[in-house]
């Protein structure tokens, strides 16, 4: 079985309010030709597939047009769709009895009824030949462990025990097929390359709580390409398909995995995905505002890529110099995204030290109190500048005054 692996395509994604709905058809271009060359079994779209939970009509709208473009490039290929943690499992679920009609496959929720019936999908050739199974298995949030792991008689057993029960489950129904099996997820594996990613905003997980018997695993949700070996199995993150932040400095691939038989190594190569438009970060080497915009001013054109200003400050870049920039890169072709401060090492202020909050202590804490400790972490230590603290002031004042207006 052949098939190709996509993941954490983001459509309809605000970038600095910038569209990039021209990028993504870029890419589907891009893919469809992959895939009327390459003919795959399947293509696998390892969740993400929205960037917000809430798409907007013109999202939903790119979607279609995107699916009945990869569907037309090879229309006996099976495609399959699962819901990671950016999506909505209800939305998706909406029209995905009429999707099944050519071929796609969308799954979005957890079916512990009849969970074989929902999160197999059988491949199969023009003529009729079982070619493999794909076990799909959408993102599932934490605290919906419990309800989703198959019945046990242990009542010590922990969450990922639960949903280790029930992958294994599935993987254990693939398996009596005896062709290659292929499963989904979309979460985070210890041991990835999370390169670019916030790791406070990622909750990793052992391989283990995947269970055992495929032989390829579909991962979706860490932006970078990467791979984990586990015995003649693979698990892999193919990666977004282009940018979606500054920080992803890596070539954006999907991945053409070939297996000849349950149990063999599968083969895996990569196709780069070459980006419409290019993230830039702008001067190569950080300097003062002045020299910064003197270089802007010799900045080569461009057909609007994005681009990021770094500047080296201990305090907020002045809104005339912001402007400035603003004005010089858009004239020069840019899509300006923003300017990044970076602090000084030799003008460290030490006298603050900002602290790090638990949510239980952002309930309890004043306004003033986390702007202050936010701005002493973005300003390398520096003090909240009082006219900033007075607006703060005032805008509390006025919500208060408004809340118990409505009270009365």
């Amino acid at each position: 079985m052949k098939i190709i692996h996509t993941s954490d395509w983001h459509i309809g994604l605000s970038f600095y309010n910038y569209s990039r709905d021209d990028e993504h058809r870029h890419f589907a271009k891009q893919l469809a030709n992959e895939i009327n060359r390459i003919k795959p079994d399947a293509l696998i779209v390892a969740g993400d597939i929205f960037d917000v939970a809430v798409p907007t009509i013109q999202a939903q709208k790119l979607l279609v047009e995107i699916l009945t473009t990869l569907h037309d490039a090879c229309p006996t290929m099976k495609i399959v769709l699962i819901a990671g943690n950016h999506d909505s499992a209800s939305r998706l679920d909406i029209h995905a009895p009429l999707w099944h009609n050519i071929n796609v496959d969308i799954i979005a929720g957890v079916n512990i009824d009849k969970p074989a019936d929902t999160h197999i999908i059988k491949v199969i050739s023009f003529d009729g030949k079982l070619l493999g199974n794909i076990v799909a298995v959408p993102y599932i949030a934490e605290y919906n462990y419990s309800r989703y792991g198959l019945p046990s008689t242990d009542t010590d057993e922990t969450p990922e025990k639960l949903i280790q029960n029930f992958h294994q489950y599935l993987l254990n129904e693939a398996q009596k097929d005896n062709v290659p099996v292929v499963m989904t997820a979309h979460l985070a594996i210890s041991g990835s390359d999370a390169l670019s990613h916030d790791q406070s905003k990622l909750s990793y997980h052992s391989i283990d709580m995947m269970g055992n018997g495929y032989d390829y695993l579909a991962l979706g949700h860490i932006h970078h390409p990467s791979t984990i070996a586990r015995g003649n199995s693979l698990a892999r993150y193919c990666g977004s398909p282009f940018k979606l932040s500054f920080d992803e400095d890596f070539n954006h691939t999907v991945s053409v995995v070939n297996i000849e038989s349950h149990g063999e190594k599968p083969d895996v190569t990569e196709i780069e995905i070459a980006p419409l438009k290019k993230l830039i970060i702008f001067p190569e080497k950080p300097t003062d505002s002045q020299s910064t915009i003197e270089l802007i001013r010799n900045i080569q054109p461009s057909n609007e890529d994005y681009i990021r200003i770094d500047i080296i400050s201990d305090k907020p870049v002045d809104v005339s110099v912001r402007h400035k920039i603003e004005e010089t890169v858009s004239e020069k072709g840019y899509r300006f995204c923003l300017v990044n401060t970076i602090p000084s090492k030799s003008e460290k202020n030490d006298e603050i030290k900002p602290i790090l909050l638990s949510a239980e202590s952002i309930r309890k804490a004043n306004p003033i109190e986390i702007a202050r400790n936010y701005y002493a972490i973005k300003y390398n230590g520096q003090p909240l500048p009082q006219n900033i603290e007075k607006c703060i002031q005032t805008a509390i004042n006025l919500s208060d005054t408004e809340l118990r207006e409505e009270n009365c």
